[in-house]
């Protein structure tokens, strides 16, 4: 691969780090970004702030040790099925709520904003409108890397919302405006060393090969006329001979 090829991946990688910053980014130029771009389900970061705050004034009010930050995407995702969940339930009648079609009814009637994002259901259950959040893996100062939220899109045509300044791109850097072009000059292919000595000896032997096939050659044909004058010389001698019989 050449060094600027753009990486994508999806949330199994995006948003998550080596267990050895340093050692990984020691693979990069000093003045390098990874350039990676990954898609995550989103956060929206002023919901995910204030549910984060919340939560730390609840830790401290119990006497516990606040959390910095949550602790992955997936666990908004929980947050928002439970809230979900337990919505539907108290809208159920108490004597319904083992009725798993009557909770579903009420799960289908949801529409909120979560920790997650807007949370709405199709009538097949499936969430409406997903949305997901844009990353770049960065350099940052102190020589590792971040994940830098640079925008947001959703399954529908035209919903994706992108800085483009905010992508920092593999060997090219930051604040393009715009993707690098996917074309560029390929370079000419280096020929190893051997190569041309390999040819040259061969192409040696070969017209030392083709002089001595020309002088074989020729003296075959030298040979050949000697043989034909020969033949003629004997030729005559029998004629001679028959000549002195006659007579």
């Amino acid at each position: 691969f050449q060094p600027d090829t753009i990486w994508i991946g999806v949330d199994a990688w995006s948003n998550q780090y080596p267990s050895n910053m340093e050692d990984f980014m020691s693979g990069f130029p000093v003045d390098a970004h990874p350039g990676y771009l990954g898609i995550t389900p989103y956060q929206p970061n002023d919901d995910h702030l204030n549910f984060l705050s919340t939560l730390q004034e609840a830790q401290r009010r119990d006497g516990k040790m606040p959390w910095p930050e949550l602790p992955h995407y997936a666990a908004a995702q929980m947050i928002d099925s439970i809230q979900a969940l337990v919505t539907a339930l108290v809208a159920t009648p108490s004597k319904d709520r083992r009725n798993g079609t009557a909770v579903m009814s009420h799960l289908l009637d949801l529409d909120f904003d979560g920790v997650g994002g807007r949370v709405r259901f199709t009538p097949s259950g499936d969430r409406e409108d997903p949305q997901y959040s844009l990353l770049n893996f960065r350099r940052v100062n102190g020589g590792g890397a971040s994940w830098v939220d640079i925008g947001k899109t959703g399954s529908e045509i035209g919903s994706t919302e992108i800085d483009m300044n905010e992508i920092c791109f593999a060997e090219v850097g930051c604040g393009l405006g715009t993707a690098p072009s996917d074309s560029y000059p390929v370079p000419d292919p280096q020929l190893a060393l051997w190569i041309p000595i390999v040819i040259g000896v061969i192409a040696v032997l070969l017209v030392g090969a083709t002089f001595s096939y020309i002088r074989v050659a020729r003296k075959k044909k030298q040979l050949d006329s000697q043989m034909t004058e020969m033949q003629k010389k004997i030729e005559a001698v029998k004629n001679i001979d028959n000549d002195l019989d006659t007579i």
